[in-house]
């Protein structure tokens, strides 16, 4: 079983409210009114009630609140159901209306279903599970079946909109913060990533010119990509020009580089590790351990790639939509009263960074 097959497993895991500021090691980024579409189920009264209090909250423009007609009455729907009455709407209107710059979250108000069921999909990855084999083939079979959560389903939407069981994969959300050692190794994919690990081959056997040609071109199509941008740095200082070097190396930081120990440490970079310039810029990089990949602000405008650095081409990466619900009224949900009453007292924890522990439930 490869690698990839065997961390396979539903992704369920609930998104956070879209007001949460990201707090980044490099960028602090956060969602305001502008970056949000509500959407209210028009047919069910507590949806309206309660997606109106919501919006007076958070003054969410007109703009950017939309009504759904038709909306199924159950608590769990069929995928087609989903993706022809919910999904297929919201992107049209986003869309249509001229949203799609400036739309990072979809906010579901009350009345809408919560889980979806999959069978198809889940069918087609129990196949290549088995078809993989390996001791843990029956541990991944129990995972994967269930109905996936609608906040889910809405985050990966471009992949159920094109009928892709991808979205089912851990290895489908390039925004989760994955190992670090992901970060230099895979940013990209396809014919795109084997030119990128030649690269970095050349120059780790201080064979820099060729790297630094083709690692310039995939810069000019990716300057958010972090992994580019440091390996342009240590071409350069194997090529023993600290400027170039440098100059590299502070796009790295600026797209999310904060590795001092592991520049320190890193061969390519003895040539100018004394040079005056680059050992102030060096010093100055975050001294985060290597163990996960940076932090970074969200933008639904932004294509991730594999190892979550940000690439400027959907064919090297993939877009996604945060999503949440402000609660549900169901028979094992909250009253209209207990749920504005938190949406309430959420305004006023803002910004204060409470300690706790926060638990997701599956």
């Amino acid at each position: 079983m490869t690698r990839s097959m065997r961390r396979q497993f539903f992704s369920f895991a609930a998104m956070a409210s879209c007001f949460l500021q990201f707090t980044a090691v490099v960028a602090l980024a956060g969602g305001g009114p502008e970056n949000v579409l509500v959407v209210i189920n028009k047919n069910d009264p507590s949806s309206i009630l309660i997606a109106n209090h919501y919006i007076a909250l958070r003054q969410i423009p007109a703009s950017n609140v939309m009504y759904l007609d038709d909306v199924p009455d159950s608590v769990v729907t069929d995928y087609k159901t989903f993706r022809n009455k919910i999904l297929e709407p919201i992107i049209k209107h986003i869309n249509d209306d001229k949203l799609a710059s400036q739309i990072d979250c979809v906010i579901y108000s009350t009345g809408f279903p919560t889980a979806v069921n999959v069978p198809e999909h889940t069918q087609a990855i129990q196949t290549r599970v088995k078809a993989e084999g390996g001791p843990e083939v029956n541990d991944m079979l129990k995972v994967l079946r269930g109905p996936a959560a609608i906040t889910a389903m809405t985050y990966y939407a471009l992949q159920v909109l094109a009928d892709q069981e991808v979205y089912l994969t851990l290895e489908a959300n390039h925004y989760y913060r994955r190992d670090a050692k992901d970060l230099l190794t895979r940013p990209f994919v396809g014919e795109q990533n084997e030119k990128y690990l030649q690269a970095v081959k050349d120059i780790d056997v201080g064979v820099a010119s060729g790297a630094i040609t083709t690692l310039e071109a995939m810069s000019k199509e990716n300057p958010g990509q972090v992994a580019v941008n440091y390996q342009l740095a240590r071409a350069y200082a194997v090529n023993n020009d600290s400027k170039l070097a440098s100059d590299w190396l502070m796009r790295a930081i600026k797209t999310g580089w904060v590795y001092r120990a592991e520049t320190a440490k890193d061969k390519a970079f003895a040539k100018v590790k004394d040079d005056p310039l680059f050992q102030g810029l060096a010093s100055r990089i975050p001294d985060v351990p290597f163990e996960f990949a940076p932090t970074m602000g969200f933008s639904s405008r932004f294509s991730w790639g594999p190892n979550g650095g940000v690439n400027g081409s959907p064919s090297q990466g993939v877009n996604y939509l945060l999503c949440t619900m402000l609660g549900t009224t169901t028979e094992f949900g909250n009253s209209e009263e207990e749920i504005i009453s938190y949406l309430s007292r959420l305004v006023n924890a803002d910004g204060t960074q409470p300690t706790g522990t926060f638990v997701f439930t599956l």
